[in-house]
């Protein structure tokens, strides 16, 4: 009992000493709070002066920011916050600092300016950082005297507690001697069950091996012996080392025993199964998945482990990864295959459709003109037919990267269906557009995979319906970021059983001789890849003669605000320059028939041409003649068409700044961008036709007349009432009516940035934003103003900044006319502009 006694004391008297630690701990974390919010603001007051730095502001800003959390988060502190005296001027304290956190963590610059009013808003806060700190102080003095006297009558209690203990230890003792016979008969029942644990290891079908913390061998099971090739009687007391470890791991093996020796962390011991390489009895080496778990027995620590030959797995999934890789290599190369035979046929296709359309314009029969156009026709569907091929290549090798951009959705499907209305109406099918009110005016998509998917799904709709309807819908979730189309149709339909193969490639449900359709059935496979490549999932819901309707779902669809746009870079440009007629054009080509083909076509529009076989070709005849344009093959031997603009742009030659127009049959976006990041102007697809070549030649060969004064126009001159007409028939009024509004809003906008004196745009942003203009003028009829935005784009194309800016000015009167045109003119009655 005296020792009791005793003990009780010691505990109250480093109970003592520890609550007063904690006191004092406690104190003087508050009186610190004082003095470091002193040295903040000396540091904030060195820094005006210029005598400090700015870190040593955001040093001390974060020490007092630390402890006022140590204060609102500390469980020593939990007391103090239940008090207004502690709180309010705490809360006034953290107001203070987290006002000035987003100076702090700024740049410098910002952080200097503020420093004058830090040091005012510091001096109003100190009075209350004083307070606060004496105000915790008086509390903690008061508490910490009143838990030093409910220490005492604890230890009073520990006394009575201790004493009670005693008479417990007692009955502890009985309760000793019952457990005692009870861990006798337990003894037992482990005896047992050690020789049940070494009959299941003596029976495993892996390798069990026991060593010791030197590493000899103290159990050898008989999986072991048949996977190792010894007996049990050979390893029992050798280091595993000398049995089944290969001489190159033997230092690592030392190294590890060394280390768990130390009571070091070990790297294998505990790590669960690691494939590592083990030596048989023959000296050979094999595969092994091995597990080691430690544990204790009599004579200490022992290591068990647990060891699997993976020779025949491992050969299983060599075989397998072979195989994989023998068909991923099929699969590319049958990519590549298809891509080069693509390309391949593209150029003789190319030569054959110009020379055909170089044909229109020589004297021919009635006959002639007509087997000319079958010519033509079949000509155009078989280099549609490979120009899917070449899609099919490209998705499957991932060579369709995505490039996202500001797209107006309701305005691209209308223009989608505008372009499939005659194949409608040819099959008196009514064509309609219904957009949900939800969907985002501008959302940031892939604008060319987005409009061959509806091309595919729309172009197929027309095609299978006839004296139907087609109806295109367009909704959004928000919450999903989910943008949602829906093609329906009232065609022929689709067999349930067919549902799941018609997205396969070359699959067509009618491949009789006598099908009312034609096609390769490439459309619905390269629309899923493409669906696939955007991220999203296509579906369709069919009967056999009841209509169809595919479903597509593109996530991760971001809207965007007009202000969210993005500003394109300045595109590399030629100095300004105009190509009257007779120019000096410089074709560079290495295909005979397609040099011959554009030359004809450049002679026909008056001009002298000059051809170059290579690029190679083409920098040497740049770099000696002065030419007025140049056309530029993309791919061709020795040096490419990038190469040797690039090699134009740098060679000082003549040619320097004359403008360079590739001729490609690679349109992607992305390869666009490269092309004018080489220094190209422009991009003539192959093949060539006479309709382009004469919009780019527009584009050179006549400077954009000056504006005339503001004139009155008569509503046919400023209105295609045609184009209108087709327009609300096609869209219906109330959709018609939220476009039309959409499409004002749009142009009022884009003036007000056009015209703005004081933000003047680059001269290849301003050619982009009219671009975007004019596309969205001619779909709304507006056929003076389109024009009018077509010729300052010309201007902007040619470099002729100044004329662009002037002809810009006349903009806003012929808008007013417009505008009053489209009030006037409204399709329907009910529609209010």
């Amino acid at each position: 009992m005296v020792g009791i006694a005793t003990l009780g004391l010691n505990v109250r008297n480093g109970i003592q000493s520890q609550a007063s630690a904690s006191s004092d701990n406690t104190q003087w974390t508050l009186s610190q709070l004082d003095v470091e919010f002193l040295n903040f603001k000396e540091a904030v007051s060195e820094a005006i002066a210029g005598r400090a730095a700015l870190s040593q502001v955001r040093t001390s800003y974060n020490i007092v920011y630390s402890r006022t959390n140590t204060f609102l988060q500390g469980k020593v502190f939990e007391p103090l916050r239940s008090k207004d005296t502690y709180m309010l001027p705490l809360s006034q304290i953290r107001s203070f600092l987290d006002g000035y956190l987003p100076l702090i963590d700024g740049p410098d610059p910002a952080l200097q300016a503020a420093l004058p009013q830090l040091e005012r808003d510091a001096n109003q806060v100190r009075p209350k950082v004083r307070g606060l700190s004496l105000a915790a102080l008086r509390l903690f003095a008061v508490n910490a005297d009143a838990q030093r006297g409910q220490i005492v009558e604890t230890l009073v209690k520990v006394g009575a507690l201790t004493a009670l203990m005693v008479v417990l230890l007692l009955l502890l003792v009985v309760l000793l001697l019952h457990f005692g016979r009870l861990s006798q008969r337990h003894a037992r029942e482990v005896e047992l069950s050690l020789k049940r644990i070494k009959s299941i290891v003596n029976n495993a079908l892996d390798a069990v091996i026991v060593a010791d913390p030197q590493g000899r061998v103290l159990e050898f099971n008989p999986a072991a012996e048949r996977i190792f090739g010894y007996s049990r009687a050979q390893t029992l007391g050798r280091p595993l080392s000398e049995l089944i470890v290969p001489a190159r791991f033997l230092a690592a093996h030392a190294a590890g025993m060394r280390r768990m020796q130390r009571g070091e962390a070990p790297l294998v011991v505990g790590k669960g199964r690691v494939r590592m390489t083990a030596l048989n009895s023959e000296l050979s080496e094999f595969p092994v998945e091995l597990s080691i778990a430690q544990s204790e027995d009599t004579e200490g620590m022992i290591f068990i482990s647990f060891i699997r030959d993976l020779s025949a797995e491992i050969a299983a999934e060599q075989e397998l990864v072979a195989a994989r890789d023998r068909a991923l290599a099929g699969e590319k190369a049958k990519a590549e295959l298809l891509a080069v035979m693509s390309h391949e046929m593209r150029t003789p296709l190319n030569g054959m459709l110009g020379t055909l359309e170089l044909m229109q314009d020589t004297s021919l029969s009635p006959r002639q003109v007509g087997l000319l156009g079958v010519m033509q026709d079949s000509g155009k569907l078989l280099l549609h037919h490979v120009n899917d091929v070449l899609n099919i290549a490209r998705l499957e090798s991932g060579k369709m990267p995505i490039q996202r951009s500001a797209v107006n959705i309701a305005q691209l499907v209308a223009e989608i269906i505008a372009n499939q209305s005659p194949n409608s109406k040819s099959n008196q099918n009514t064509l309609q557009l219904q957009v949900s009110e939800v969907v985002p005016h501008l959302v940031e998509l892939d604008d060319f995979q987005l409009r061959q998917i509806l091309l595919n799904l729309i172009g197929n709709a027309v095609k299978f319906t006839q004296n139907g309807e087609i109806t295109v819908s367009v909704d959004y979730e928000a919450t999903e970021k989910t943008l949602r189309f829906a093609v329906t149709d009232s065609g022929v339909g689709i067999d349930p059983a067919d549902l799941e193969r018609i997205f396969e490639d070359f699959v067509t449900l009618d491949p009789s001789y006598t099908r009312a359709q034609g096609g390769t059935g490439l459309g619905l496979g390269i629309t899923r890849r493409i669906v696939e490549n955007l991220g999203g999932a296509i579906a369709v819901e069919s009967r056999k003669g009841q209509g169809s309707t595919f479903r597509i779902a593109l996530p991760n669809v971001s809207t965007l605000s007009a202000q969210e746009l993005p500003v394109q870079p300045e595109a590399a440009r030629a100095l300004p320059q105009t190509l009257a007629r007779g120019g000096s054009i410089l074709v560079v080509e290495d295909n005979a028939i397609n040099r011959l083909v554009v030359r004809e076509m450049l002679i026909k529009h008056g001009h002298n041409v000059v051809e170059a076989v290579d690029g190679e070709d083409g920098v040497r005849r740049a770099s000696e003649t002065k030419f007025d344009l140049i056309f530029m093959d993309i791919s061709m031997p020795r040096m490419d068409g990038m190469a040797a603009t690039r090699a134009i742009r740098d060679g000082g030659g003549p040619c320097k700044a004359v403008s360079i127009i590739a001729l490609t049959a690679h349109a992607l976006t992305d390869e666009v961008e490269r092309f004018k990041a080489a220094g190209m102007q422009e991009v003539l697809v192959k093949p060539v036709t006479g309709a382009a070549l004469t919009q780019i030649l527009a584009s050179y060969c006549h400077p954009a007349p000056a504006p005339s004064a503001a004139r009155a126009h008569r509503t046919e001159d400023l209105l295609d009432l045609h184009m209108l007409a087709e327009l609300y028939e096609t869209m219906g009024e109330s959709l018609s009516q939220s476009l039309m509004q959409d499409f004002i809003k749009q142009v009022e906008g884009q003036l007000a940035v056009l015209l703005d004196p004081a933000n003047p745009l680059p001269l290849e942003v301003l050619r982009r934003e009219i671009h975007r203009l004019s596309g969205s003028a001619a779909m709304f009829g507006a056929k003076a103003f389109t024009q009018n935005l077509r010729e300052i784009e010309t201007l902007c194309k040619s470099g002729a900044a100044p004329e662009a800016m002037q002809q810009l000015q006349g903009l806003p009167p012929l808008w007013a006319q417009t505008l009053a045109a489209l009030h006037q003119h409204a399709h329907s009655p009910a529609v209010q502009l």
